[in-house]
């Protein structure tokens, strides 16, 4: 490993420590985790509340069409649904 790669990733794993040291990003100061409030306070009321830091769930039931196969016979198309159960 040549020295400028040896650099990033030293700073990339300091990056890392501090940062699970400081519990977030690394010197973002109060300014910013107020607009982060700020923020996530008007998606909440745009949005319905809810938990915005983490990925929702999805749950799908019944079947799900992902798309369509097209053929054509004699100028004429057949299209069929192609489907998850």
């Amino acid at each position: 490993m040549d020295p400028v790669q040896r650099l990033f990733l030293d700073s990339i794993r300091e990056y890392s420590t501090n940062s699970q040291a400081a519990g977030g990003l690394v010197d973002a100061g109060s300014q910013y985790q107020k607009v982060l409030e700020e923020e996530i306070a008007k998606l909440q009321r745009l949005y319905g509340g809810g938990d915005l830091t983490s990925f929702p769930n999805f749950k799908f039931t019944g079947k799900l069409t992902i798309g369509y196969l097209v053929f054509s016979t004699d100028g004429k198309f057949l299209t069929i649904p192609v489907k998850i159960c």
